[in-house]
């Protein structure tokens, strides 16, 4: 009878950290999410659209990404520019 019930504790025991960690990685923070809203909010999304919903939040992440796109090379010379002048 002691060995199931010590069994039990033990996967138990082993079970906790990792339930613990697989959860603390899997969920972004609240401040993360009002950042991406307020973010796709500035290329265009409007939240209380609901007719629209899906083709707005898609166009919004689109015109977000672009931005991103055409900024990464002007942040690419600037690094390349900053260390050649060091």
């Amino acid at each position: 009878m002691k060995y199931p019930s010590s069994l039990y504790l033990s996967i138990v025991i082993l079970a906790v950290p990792v339930c613990a960690s697989a959860q603390a990685t899997a969920t972004p923070g609240r401040a993360q999410l009002r950042g991406e809203l307020a973010e796709l909010e500035q290329h265009g999304y409007n939240p209380s659209d609901w007719v629209h919903y899906p083709q707005n939040l898609v166009a919004a992440e689109t015109r977000r990404k672009q931005a991103v796109r055409e900024q990464e090379p002007v942040a690419q010379r600037e690094q390349i520019q900053a260390s050649r002048s060091e």
